[in-house]
Parts: structure tokens; C-alpha cells; sequence
């Protein structure tokens, strides 16, 4: 029950109303020094953290390079599917 009792921002009542939902600030995702090890010893392999809402919480440079992200990629599902160059043009 505790769970439920939080407040929580409304995030899927913005779309439809026309407007985007506000985006986690890089702070608020802060990943353990132990994780960011991690993924930093992956290299040269690309290796991200995600939450269990496919949010982005920690990328090293090659999973960067790779897949380009960047600072202000907060999910990895959006940035995939929003992504201008991998977009194709419906004809």
C-alpha cells in the first residue's frame, strides 16, 4: 500500500493533452560509484544502466559512440525510436 500512496506526476496524461512531460534532470538518475565502475570497465564493449522504466541512469562512451547518446538522452526506448537518422520515410 505504501507504493500507492505516493504522489506521482500524471505522466501519461500529458501527451494527450498536447504537451511534453517534464524530463528527469541528470541528478535526480545518480548512479552508485561501484555501477559507474562497471560499465566503465566494460570498454571497449558499450554498457548503459537502465531503470525499470527504460530510463537511462549511466552510459559509457562507446555505448555512446554507438548508439549515440547523449546528455540530454533520458530514455533509451525514446531515443531509439525518435532518433531522425533512423527514421524512414513513409511513402
Amino acid at each position: 500500500m505504501r507504493r500507492y500512496g505516493r504522489r506521482r506526476q500524471p505522466q501519461h496524461l500529458y501527451l494527450p493533452a498536447g504537451l511534453n512531460p517534464p524530463q528527469a534532470a541528470p541528478a535526480d538518475r545518480a548512479v552508485p560509484a561501484g555501477i559507474r565502475r562497471v560499465i566503465d570497465g566494460w570498454l571497449p564493449r558499450p554498457a548503459y544502466v537502465i531503470d525499470r522504466h527504460w530510463k537511462l541512469g549511466a552510459v559509457n562512451r562507446a555505448a555512446q559512440l554507438v548508439f549515440g547518446y547523449g546528455e540530454l538522452d533520458h530514455s533509451c526506448l525514446a531515443s531509439f525510436f525518435t532518433r531522425s537518422r533512423r527514421l524512414v520515410p513513409v511513402t
